[in-house]
């Protein structure tokens, strides 16, 4: 039925499986359901809009195409990664340092982190009108990119280079070149982020205002060049996104395929309350240091110079400063651990390392609920994500005062999930039919809420035959949200 649609909308393959519904007890009863394989994530995509729009029951349509890759294949997001075939071809349209496998006898080396390459960057750029610079304005010039290297789990960095479009005299322990104009300039600063096989790129406030500067002053200078920031022949694009958390906001960042371009400072608003998110403040509160006093309207009048040109040494006092914004962010992702963090919770949720720090905690409870439903044959209604949202807890004002005798104090973040495995509160355990309500070998529990009724199948007594039995797809016998935490419980997270 399919073959004539499989070419207009890119299916690539098609079948018929037997799966159980995750929303709903069902006693085991499987479903029949088309499984759909595209070509790619946009077709995936659109596919997914027809059908719903044609009033069809669609599962997983909402489920990101990169989470099923990982949970298909079973593949960690981060980490070594072993191959077995016997010849493996390595040409690709990738630029890397080095192309090809060898043999790795060491068996401790797969828990162990990788020495991987970290590029942290930051930008200087002028507004003769002494005002913010903007990247669309003319004369808004990017003038200066700075860059420290440096290896996951060193202390120190191996590499400082700076770029300036003006004479700067030397500074010691850094790398200075000159840039004949802002192209030249980037075109400098992403050979040497390719030539170092920079695996990370970092830097503070890069969603917000680096990442487009960069992007759009050097296709104002080279407008047929791509910039090449990436480890796809194709180049580097900026990609605009928006998030939620900690208020709305909209980031302007480079995609870089094959390198993880990460944001301090949206990592620092996400996962620490402080009072200020401003680099210098947040370098006083974790590492003591602040950064050199040098305010903008100080660094224009140094950088727009006299009657003479500008002054190489105002030029190197700027390009310290500089230096230094790149340099204290990887002091934070010392102090704080937050790359060796970041990997772990990525590899526990299997999802990529970006989405930590880019997207909130739900796409990680959905990928670890998705991929544990593989695991028993289930899948997960798309409809699941569409419905309305519901009414919040009620937080209470506090009576202020001294209070002589103890008071307890409820930890909801513990004692919901507690409630949910104690109850067996799960979606495949909530009856929704009434054809599973009243089923003999089935002990329920009736729960009374504002909103209504609702009954969930508890022990499910097995007769001989039953799926579960056949090795075929089954309801855990505690709930699947249960079974999941209790694999959380047994790996110590």
């Amino acid at each position: 039925m399919l073959g004539a649609y499989s070419r207009e909308f890119a299916i690539q393959q098609s079948g018929i499986e037997r799966k159980l519904n995750f929303m709903g007890f069902s006693d085991n009863t499987p479903l029949d359901v088309t499984r759909l394989c595209f070509t790619s994530s946009r077709a995936f995509n659109s596919a997914g809009h027809l059908l719903k729009q044609a009033n069809l029951e669609l599962f997983e349509s909402h489920v990101d195409v990169q989470l099923k890759f990982l949970h298909q294949t079973g593949l960690r997001s981060v980490g070594w990664l072993r191959v077995t075939a016997d010849q493996v071809d390595t040409e690709g349209c990738y630029l890397c340092e080095a192309q090809g496998l060898s043999n790795l006898d060491n068996a401790n080396i797969a828990t162990a982190l990788a020495p991987l390459v970290i590029a942290s960057y930051d930008l200087e750029a002028f507004s003769p009108e002494n005002r913010f610079p903007d990247a669309d304005k003319k004369g808004d010039v990017v003038f200066m990119i700075a860059t420290t290297f440096q290896r996951l789990g060193e202390d120190q960095p191996y590499l400082q280079q700076l770029i300036t479009l003006d004479p700067c005299e030397a500074i010691p322990g850094v790398l200075v070149e000159r840039a004949a104009d802002e192209g030249d300039l980037v075109q400098k600063w992403t050979d040497m982020i390719r030539q170092q096989g920079t695996d990370i790129l970092a830097a503070y406030n890069n969603y917000g205002f680096d990442d487009y500067y960069i992007d759009t002053r050097f296709k104002k200078s080279r407008p047929n060049d791509p910039l090449q920031l990436s480890r796809l022949a194709s180049g580097s694009k900026i990609r605009t996104q928006r998030s939620e958390f900690a208020g709305y906001s909209e980031w302007r960042l480079l995609s870089t395929p094959g390198i993880l371009n990460m944001d301090l400072h949206v990592i620092m608003k996400r996962e620490h309350d402080l009072d200020s998110y401003k680099l210098d403040a947040v370098a006083q509160h974790f590492l003591g240091e602040h950064k050199i006093d040098l305010s903008a309207k100080d660094m224009f009048a140094k950088y727009a110079g006299g009657r003479g040109g500008r002054d190489p040494m105002a030029i190197a006092e700027i390009g310290r400063y500089c230096i230094q914004d790149t340099a204290l962010p990887l002091k934070l992702l010392n102090k704080l651990a937050i790359i060796p963090t970041m990997f772990e919770m990525a590899a526990a949720t299997s999802v990529p390392c970006e989405y930590i720090f880019q997207q909130g905690a739900s796409v990680r409870v959905m990928s670890m609920l998705v991929k544990k439903m593989q695991e028993y044959g289930m899948i997960c209604p798309s409809s699941v994500t569409d419905r309305e949202s519901y009414q919040g807890s009620t937080i209470l004002e506090p009576k202020i005062g001294l209070y002589e005798d103890p008071v307890a104090v409820c930890d909801f973040s513990a004692l919901y999930p507690s409630i949910i495995r104690r109850h067996v509160l799960c979606p495949s355990r909530l009856v929704i039919d009434d054809l599973f309500a009243n089923l003999d070998h089935v002990h329920y529990k009736d729960v009374e809420t504002d909103v209504g009724h609702h009954r969930f199948a508890q022990d499910v007594v097995r007769h001989e035959g039953a799926l579960e039995r056949n090795g075929e797809a089954h309801t855990p016998s505690t709930g699947l949200v249960w079974s999941l935490s209790l694999s959380w419980v047994n790996r110590g997270s």
